[in-house]
């Protein structure tokens, strides 16, 4: 017990007057071992003297209170009642991504609006017009900048964003982007955003985008890397699960895949009696995570020597907790039995279903990382985010954005902080415009 709540305690005995035996002498025992107060002994007609406990208690805390002096306050209900706080999982790559892509479009297209409305005209534009498109422009990059920050930091594979830029780098024109912000609102956005102000933060969502796509590349020529992967490939498997689930557990035991055979070969118990002294399933665990996109909860401690009963119990206790912590998965099993190797059917029949849960879990994580379209969309956005980067732009004098691939025209709603003065004829932003007739050209 912490000294605080001793303190607690025995600030509420002495309130009370349980330490000077108020109703604790007139306490019976029973034949069971509890103490029974009689009810007559705590009626209110009887006369009953104030403690003198009581009376000091108060003394104490009112000269305390004169004094100025930290005093403890006296305890609560709230003071002993413990709350688990409840700590919400990070997001995952495929969200951050998309929030990122969502935010920078949007910054883009609020900083391209104050561009149109700057050549629409030379007559002058009221302040408060200024100042509502100077805030609009600021909540956008702001909540850009926010996305990119939980991008950089809560990014699975960090050492993937070093290879491309540094840390320091990235901060940096985080900064930079910020400062130039600071000085528009010091001004309280006074004509308007400027060239070189407009110019800034169109570099740092250009630089943005091409960082995310070159991040696409390198994923791109991993995905190469991965056309041996035949058990992600739902049309080869049709009504052949058990076949599909070996296929996947001899992958991540030996690293490389195998195409289905033709005939169907025949069940085999002996491969999953053979993973019961644990070791193997680590090394699958191991495996796997190393193959996802969230690299965390490796088994890094287990025992190769598996002569012994308790070791082979020691492997599978490890690897059913890491299936709970890493992929989610809460598997049942009798340890004990697996481990002693116990010839019953239903011993051999629950381990072997439990294997076969494990990797469907394994396999729908890696599918949902390595085989997504929305992803590929998301690449091609952030793509078209590169190409919108003026020409001034060291990056892109440096290395130029690819040409993008053939997509559908995508409608970009007009901003609702356009020139007030004269409505656009074409309400989507310019830049985008450029590159999406360029992709229709080329297709």
């Amino acid at each position: 017990m912490s000294l605080g709540s001793i303190a607690h305690l025995q600030y509420y005995f002495a309130r009370t007057g349980l330490l000077d035996g108020k109703g604790g002498q007139m306490a019976k025992k029973k034949q069971n071992g509890e103490y029974d107060i009689p009810k007559s002994s705590l009626s209110v007609d009887q006369e009953l003297v104030e403690s003198p406990v009581e009376d000091e208690a108060q003394a104490l805390w009112e000269a305390a209170q004169e004094d100025g002096a930290d005093v403890m306050l006296p305890p609560t209900v709230s003071t002993y009642s413990h709350r688990s706080t409840f700590v919400a999982p990070p997001p995952d790559q495929k969200t951050m991504k998309k929030e990122l892509v969502e935010a920078l479009e949007n910054a883009l297209q609020a900083v391209e609006s104050c561009e149109q409305s700057s050549t629409e005209g030379t007559e002058h534009q009221a302040q408060g017009f200024y100042e509502i498109q100077g805030l609009h422009v600021l909540d956008t990059t702001t909540q850009a900048i926010r996305a990119a920050r939980l991008y950089y930091t809560l990014h699975p594979n960090p050492q993937r964003l070093n290879s491309i830029r540094s840390d320091q780098e990235l901060r940096k024109d985080l900064y930079s982007v910020l400062d130039v912000l600071k000085k528009c609102a010091s001004r309280n956005f006074a004509g308007g955003f400027r060239e070189d102000e407009r110019l800034a933060v169109l570099v740092w969502v250009s630089d943005v985008g091409m960082m995310i796509d070159r991040e696409a590349k390198m994923e791109e020529a991993e995905r190469t890397e991965r056309k041996d992967w035949h058990w992600m490939d739902d049309a080869k498997w049709v009504g052949r699960e058990r076949e599909r689930d070996v296929n996947l557990l001899k992958f991540l035991l030996e690293g490389k895949g195998q195409s289905p055979p033709v005939e169907r070969p025949e069940e085999t118990p002996e491969f999953f009696r053979n993973l019961a002294d644990g070791k193997d399933l680590v090394k699958m665990h191991n495996a796997a995570v190393k193959r996802s996109k969230r690299q965390f909860d490796f088994i890094k401690s287990f025992h190769e020597d598996v002569a012994k009963p308790y070791r082979r119990a020691d492997n599978l206790r490890f690897w059913l907790k890491a299936a709970e912590l890493r992929w989610e998965l809460k598997l049942q099993l009798d340890v004990m039995a697996v481990a002693n190797q116990v010839e019953t059917n239903a011993t051999w029949s629950s381990f072997e279903d439990v294997v076969r849960q494990w990797s469907r879990g394994v396999r729908a994580e890696l599918t949902k990382d390595w085989n997504g379209e929305e992803e590929r969309r998301l690449h091609a956005r952030a793509r078209s985010l590169a190409m919108a980067s003026p020409l001034s732009s060291p990056q892109r004098k440096t290395s130029p954005a690819p040409p993008l691939p053939a997509l559908p025209k995508r409608i970009v709603p007009p901003s609702p902080l356009a020139s007030p003065s004269r409505t656009p004829d074409i309400p989507e932003s310019p830049t985008l415009k450029k590159v999406f007739t360029a992709c229709v050209e080329e297709a």
